[in-house]
């Protein structure tokens, strides 16, 4: 009896760990290609995924609208679900770099000025809606005078507690019982077949 009663504290031990450990996701983003990576568990488990733009030969189409069609369909009804993991998650870096030119030096200059305007407000946005002492973003756009151009990299790595994520995942699950429709409709999903995992996960620092 005493064994079962140690057993069982042991293993409700482990769960509450695990469940108070940390889910760091790294992105980063640049020249059309997506590097995400995921760590879990101190380490132990770890995930990178890269997608890209790749060649269409004949015959072969990047289907990229197939997986955000639903997406934009249907995530609205879970804005309050993504507004509390935002308030539970850690920002602890994100560099946002634009490079833009539209030939003519004052087209140009005009919209790196709105660019800075529609950045700013939006990085202040997302400072007061991640959890408190998270890292402010960096962002920076540049002018190209004389061409047309336009490039975006990302870089950006989060944490979050494993038990944020399955409150998070909860939350989700009612919502999509208590509102019209199939809720998480995940068979409506159709993942691009661009998106496979890469050899070498993106640099991350140890959790803390």
């Amino acid at each position: 009896m005493k064994t079962a009663a140690v057993g069982l504290l042991l293993v409700l031990l482990v769960f509450l760990v695990v469940l108070s450990s940390v889910v760091e996701v790294s992105l980063e983003y640049g020249e059309g290609r997506l590097n995400l990576g995921v760590s879990a568990l101190w380490g132990l488990v770890r995930r990178c995924l890269a997608m890209g733009r790749k060649e269409e030969g004949a015959g072969e189409q990047v289907k990229e609208a197939g997986l955000l069609r639903p997406v934009l369909v249907e995530g609205w009804r879970f804005h309050g679900t993504g507004l509390y993991l935002l308030k539970k998650t850690r920002l602890e870096k994100l560099d946002v770099d634009l490079s833009v030119g539209l030939g003519r030096a004052d087209l140009t200059a005009r919209s790196v000025g709105s660019l800075w305007a529609v950045t700013g407000f939006m990085a202040a946005a997302l400072s007061h809606m991640v959890a408190p002492g998270s890292a402010r973003p960096r962002l920076r756009v540049t002018p190209c005078f004389g061409k047309q151009h336009f490039a975006l990299a990302v870089r950006g790595r989060v944490k979050v507690r494993i038990c944020y994520l399955v409150a998070a995942g909860w939350r989700a699950w009612r919502t999509g019982r208590n509102t019209k429709g199939s809720g998480l409709s995940l068979h409506k999903f159709s993942v691009p077949g661009n998106i496979k995992p890469c050899r070498k996960p993106p640099a991350t620092n140890k959790t803390r």
